[in-house]
């Protein structure tokens, strides 16, 4: 199977409720995980009636937010975060803390059955939480998942999984905060126990992004070494700055375009090596544009990130994965990156983007050069060449608000070959998607 680079979204809190055409947006990627947010302190506060209450940060309150995502996506992951307690915010403890968690699940579960995952809490390394205080609240949390499980009599495919807090930070350093949630989970004497999944935020190896590739073989490593079995592996943030704080020498319109072809770049390396899930980051950012898909949430229309995913699910539609290489990369990672899929009757399509960082280039011409071409493919003695591109001015809506919807920029007809040249020249960072396809009618 093609990579499915746009197969899983995450919301930011900061967005205001979508409208329409987001929900038709997202259904157009054929979401398979949407990641959304509930605060149990809110929860537990704001009394039994009031599961909706308000982002801190927007007017969107929880449930309506939960509400409209559950309709985006085939599953939703749930990050429960907010379990700490304070003086304004106050939390049972225990067994009333494990009840207030089953109950809070069996309400949400009950409402949206697409509820799959939860995750306990969000960046409890960041926050500088130890296992003294994380492990106790986690076992709190798979209790609750058991007992819920339970009561709903869900079974298969319709249980409730949990998974970690997603770590932060770079892949090894990251690791180093999982050894000791692994080390205690491996330590849980409960034989009910569960670990369903293992999340992570990649904001690190923007520089060298190959890294990238050994995450997953890192994550396995480290969970055999506390005799604990491969498991999933989501990585349910990743970007090429974390935070808010924007990379030196950079305007926002440089990110603007930086941000797709990063993000490609991040995603390809991390389902190369084995990673079952990345999640792009955000649908919608208030108040960090480059990490957003759309302008808006009731226009929808997409910024160049949201249009490079656009163009990943075109390559997605044709199903079938074919070889394709690089010439192009370097020993980090950077460089241009390819990616090509098949369907017979549907054409060929192949994804191409350049991601440099830092380095200083030249705008590129490349040869894109299609071998073993099959009829069966594109059919008949012409093929229509359709070209979609991404740069600082073309399908743009930041620096041209007049490029609303994506739109190809170059279209041509080559006679049938076995092997096919298509020159393009892409930006120092650019996404571009070339299809081949049959022609119908009077060209053919």
């Amino acid at each position: 199977p093609v990579m499915r680079l746009e197969q899983a979204s995450t919301q930011s809190t900061s967005s205001p409720l979508p409208g329409e055409a987001t929900r038709d947006y997202l259904r157009s990627l054929d979401q398979d995980v949407v990641r959304t947010w509930i605060q149990t302190r809110y929860v537990y506060n704001k009394g039994d009636i009031d599961y909706n209450y308000k982002y801190e940060s927007s007017d969107v309150g929880a449930e309506d937010a939960l509400r409209f995502y559950a309709s985006t996506g085939k599953d939703i992951l749930i990050a429960l975060s907010a379990y700490n307690p304070t003086s304004t915010w106050p939390l049972p403890e225990g067994e009333a803390f494990k009840d207030f968690l089953r109950q809070t699940l069996i309400y949400y579960k009950t409402r949206y059955p697409n509820v799959r995952y939860i995750q306990v809490g969000n960046e409890p390394d960041a926050a500088d939480e130890t296992m003294d205080t994380y492990y106790p609240v986690y076992r709190s949390y798979y209790r609750a998942v058991n007992e819920a499980n339970a009561a709903m009599h869900l079974t298969g495919d319709d249980r409730i999984l949990i998974s970690n807090g997603p770590f932060t930070s770079n892949v090894p350093n990251m690791l180093a905060y999982a050894d000791g949630f692994l080390a205690a989970y491996a330590a849980d004497p409960d034989t009910s126990k569960k670990l369903d999944l293992f999340c992570f935020h990649s904001y690190g190896e923007t520089n060298r992004p190959l890294e990238l590739l050994t995450a997953r073989q890192r994550i396995d490593a480290a969970m055999a070494a506390h005799g604990l079995p491969r498991i999933p592996v989501f990585v349910d943030e990743y970007g090429v700055f974390g935070g808010s704080s924007l990379p030196v020498r950079f305007s926002k319109a440089d990110l603007m375009i930086m941000q797709p072809a990063g993000q490609l770049t991040k995603a390809f390396y991390l389902y190369e090596g084995g990673i079952d899930r990345v999640f792009n980051w955000a649908i919608f950012h208030e108040t960090l544009p480059m990490k957003s898909q759309l302008a808006d949430v009731q226009t929808a229309i997409p910024y160049p990130y949201g249009n490079a995913l656009l163009l990943a699910h075109k390559l997605s539609e044709r199903g079938t994965r074919i070889a394709a290489t690089s010439n192009a990369i370097n020993e980090l990672g950077l460089g241009t990156h390819v990616l090509a899929a098949m369907r017979n009757g549907h054409g060929i399509g192949v994804l191409l983007w350049n991601f440099n960082w830092r380095d200083s280039v030249e705008t590129p011409e490349f040869n894109v050069r299609v071998t073993n071409v099959p009829h069966s493919a594109v059919g008949g003695n012409k093929v229509r060449a359709t070209i979609w591109m991404i740069d600082s001015h073309t399908n743009n809506y930041y620096t041209n608000p007049a490029q609303s919807s994506l739109q190809p920029t170059t279209t041509m007809v080559l006679d049938y070959s076995p092997t096919l040249n298509i020159p393009i020249r892409l930006e120092r960072s650019a996404v571009a998607l070339i299809e081949l396809d049959h022609v119908t009618g009077r060209d053919e």
